[in-house]
């Protein structure tokens, strides 16, 4: 059974972005298959978990945008059980 949890807070600099990647982390640790999904705009989610934005050809806007399959545009992490759909 899919859980989602959502990590918000209006106010910038509280430790949201490392709340999501470490909560991310030790459930994939845990063995549980996680999807980490970036909507930041600064992206640091997607750099925090080791991606160069540089190398990065699709991400959520495209999902959004172009309604391009979430499939398409996940990336493995270096840490097993743990993907991304990054933000650019």
């Amino acid at each position: 059974m899919a859980k989602i949890i959502g990590v918000a807070n209006q106010k910038g600099g509280v430790g949201k972005t490392t709340t999501a990647i470490n909560l991310a982390a030790s459930f994939a640790v845990l063995e549980y298959r996680t999807l980490l999904v970036d909507a930041d705009p600064q992206a640091n989610s997607t750099t925090g978990v080791g991606f160069d934005l540089q190398n990065i050809t699709q991400s959520l806007y495209d999902c959004m945008a172009n309604q391009t399959p979430a499939q398409n545009v996940i990336l493995k992490s270096d840490i097993p059980n743990l993907d991304l759909i990054p933000r650019i």
